[in-house]
C-alpha cells in the first residue's frame, strides 16, 4: 500500500519487495536511491520515487 500510495505500480512494487522484504518501506524512507540495486528500477527512476517522498 505504502509503495502504490507514492506512485510506484505494482511490478516495480514487487520488484522492490522480493529484494527488500518487510524492509522496503524502512529502506525507501531512509535512502530512496537504494531502489537502484533493485533490477529493472534503474538510479532516474529511483530519484523520481524520492523527490515523490519528500
Amino acid at each position: 500500500m505504502f509503495l502504490h500510495a507514492h506512485g510506484i505500480g505494482t511490478a516495480r512494487a514487487a520488484r522492490i519487495y522480493r529484494m527488500y522484504g518487510a524492509k522496503a518501506v524502512k529502506i525507501m524512507c531512509e535512502n530512496p536511491h537504494r531502489l537502484a540495486k533493485a533490477r529493472g528500477i534503474g538510479f532516474c527512476s529511483a530519484d523520481q520515487i524520492s523527490q515523490r517522498l519528500v
